[in-house]
């Protein structure tokens, strides 16, 4: 009888435990596709189960690395704190370019800006279209960006392709209100409530071309994975006694459902050992 090793699985929302025969096994046919597909992040205005499930799992880490910051609005001049920013793009004139065109030339000039300009590493993006068939981008991503530098630069970037211009031939102004930020601070399950935010299909036309995207160290974070001994049980066995999880036992798995900031301190402990040597690697990609 082949002997199977027991792993744990780490990500963002749950720890999860399985076992594998000790020699490996070869991925099926299937899992090959499947692996190929999610590569793929194009698919005719709908977004794929594994590809859902992909964003979710990029959201989830995006918020689990990122700390909360302050900022004081200039408005009133109170102190607040967030995690995330939700940022929307908009055409300011009718979309007289396909939409390959204004990824490659806006979205994707407006997201090299965001890095060298604001500091931006991390980011999910979705494109949509509004009821005028132009095309938008909703943007998640983990610096404070005040609202009037961000309009100012968006306009700067899409006026390279006349859009601008649309906007002053046919009102007379110069700086169109394109686009739109918030902070994301009191949400209660973040994670769910912006997954589902930027898995929802376009309403009014297919996108040609990628609906979706992250930034390089985002889409290297999968899960991290050990192998589960006395010491790491003995760890999980105290997770397990917190009110804030529930487990399940699948046909091949057993999930404890908790939230990483829940359990990881830093300190050291077997679990925590595994998240940071997990995450090293992709530090520079991650963190300034």
């Amino acid at each position: 009888m082949e002997d199977y090793i027991p792993y744990i699985s780490i990500k963002p929302d749950k720890l999860s435990f399985y076992q594998l025969p000790q020699y490996g096994y070869n991925r099926t046919r299937r899992q090959k596709a499947n692996e190929v597909n999610l590569s793929n992040t194009s698919h005719n205005g709908i977004i794929s189960y594994k590809a859902n499930k992909r964003i979710k799992l990029a959201i989830q880490w995006l918020l689990c690395i990122t700390d909360k910051k302050a900022f004081i609005r200039p408005r009133n001049g109170k102190l607040y704190k967030f995690k995330v920013n939700f940022i929307t793009l908009t055409l300011s004139g009718e979309q007289r370019h396909s939409d390959q065109v204004i990824k490659s030339q806006l979205l994707n000039h407006f997201l090299q800006v965001a890095k060298y300009k604001w500091g931006v590493k991390n980011y999910v993006w979705r494109a949509e279209t509004q009821q005028r068939g132009a095309i938008h981008f909703h943007i998640l991503t983990d610096k404070y960006i005040a609202w009037s530098d961000l309009r100012t630069t968006w306009n700067r970037i899409q006026g390279k392709l006349g859009y601008v211009q649309q906007y002053f031939e046919k009102f007379g102004k110069s700086n169109p209100n394109s686009t739109d930020i918030h902070s994301i601070r009191k949400v209660k399950n973040l994670a769910a409530y912006i997954s589902k935010y930027c898995t929802k299909a376009s309403q009014y036309r297919s996108i040609d071309g990628k609906q979706w995207g992250l930034s390089l160290g985002l889409s290297k974070l999968k899960s991290a994975i050990a192998v589960l001994d006395s010491t790491i049980s003995k760890v999980v066995d105290k997770i397990k006694e917190l009110k804030i999880s529930y487990s399940v036992q699948y046909d091949y798995c057993f999930v404890v459902y908790i939230p990483l900031h829940s359990w990881f301190s830093g300190n050291k402990s077997a679990l925590d050992k595994i998240l940071i040597e997990y995450l090293h690697p992709f530090r520079s990609l991650l963190f300034s």
